[in-house]
């Protein structure tokens, strides 16, 4: 998830990642990696077509 945060705001520089593991994904699933970027911490999540949601972070910056 956090590769998602340095692609896309590259002049941004990280503080702190703290996520949680919500279900697990399997071998051969295609895994989804969005966020909703703000001016205070990014909400990312991973998702697949089985699950919405099957971990979730917030990344804030310095």
């Amino acid at each position: 998830m956090l590769e998602l945060v340095r692609r896309n705001t590259p002049e941004r520089q990280v503080e702190s990642l703290s996520y949680r593991l919500h279900r697990p994904a399997f071998v051969g699933e295609h895994l989804l990696a969005d966020g909703t970027p703000s001016d205070g911490p990014a909400r990312l999540h991973l998702a697949t077509r089985r699950e919405a949601r099957h971990a979730s972070a917030e990344v804030t910056f310095t």
